[in-house]
């Protein structure tokens, strides 16, 4: 998860488009409750639309795991679920005035924010509608409560909420806080873990093949650097090369590139002096 400042498709959206979004919102507001959901999803295009805008801001990159999912038809999650969130109760009737609003949608692939299990593992993932509180109690019914919340789920437009999560050399993202240190941190990043689907067979596979990458660039500049340092002008062509493929690993616009971070870190140690330069 790597930060993404949303301000910036408040710059960007389509002439017209807000006009039609409060358009949308009024009639969903004057709904009667059980029609409220059919009132919302006729206007779906509404949120679609911004789909190129929100894709822009992250590299066309899914802004819960990084990925560029070429079979994903990148949906627009709701933040706030538009419907009744998973742990609420029956009384709550999802944050619906918030459907049409732009700073709740996050660009999202199909396998963060689609429920679905993992036949092989059996493990499950995907954000639905799911948004679980720290303290349920809380829960906004209206937009005045909004301030009262205190979401579980770490947000990638939040920069601090991107730094709960690490990524180590076999491919899996775990918590960056022990629980003995920060309950709270520590069960935010395993939330958000679960319910983003971050460690889905696939994309853990293509964590996997990164970190080999990754482990065979650093090899190979450790010989350079090693070559060119011992007098061997030769060495020093290869050694930009290694350079140049890792830093391009870990720009905003690569491919996960916040667990490329993460593991070029752990190469750190006085036999790879030049690591540092790198990050």
């Amino acid at each position: 998860m790597r930060h993404v400042d949303l301000d910036r498709a408040g710059a960007a959206l389509p002439e017209g488009w807000e006009t039609r979004a409060a358009a949308a919102l009024a009639e969903v507001a004057t709904a009667p409750p059980d029609k409220r959901s059919a009132a919302i999803n006729k206007y779906r295009t509404v949120w679609r639309e911004l789909a190129p805008v929100l894709s822009q801001l992250s590299h066309s990159k899914c802004w819960y795991c990084e990925a560029r999912e070429n079979r994903s038809d990148k949906a627009i999650d709701h933040f706030r679920p538009k419907a009744k969130p998973v742990e609420a109760d029956d009384t709550h009737p999802g944050y619906w005035w918030r459907a049409f609003d732009w700073k709740n949608f996050r660009y999202s692939c199909t396998f963060c924010n689609s429920r679905r299990v993992n036949v092989e593992d059996g493990t499950g993932g995907g954000k639905h509608d799911h948004f679980p509180l720290l303290i349920e109690d809380a829960r906004a019914f209206d937009e005045s409560g909004i301030d009262g919340e205190n979401p579980t789920l770490l947000d990638p437009i939040k920069p601090g909420d991107t730094t709960l999560l690490y990524f180590n050399e076999e491919g899996r993202v775990e918590s960056r806080i022990s629980k003995t240190i920060h309950a709270i941190h520590w069960l935010r990043a395993n939330t958000s873990i679960e319910l983003y689907h971050l460690n889905h067979k696939e994309i853990v596979e293509d964590r996997i093949s990164l970190f080999n990458s990754i482990k065979s660039l650093v090899g190979l500049g450790k010989i350079c650097f090693d070559n060119w340092q011992a007098g061997n002008a030769a060495a020093e062509a290869s050694y930009n090369f290694v350079v140049g493929r890792l830093t391009a690993l870990l720009q905003e616009q690569a491919e996960f590139s916040t667990a490329a971070r993460d593991m070029v870190r752990g190469f750190r140690d006085d036999r790879h002096p030049w690591i540092d330069g790198i990050l």
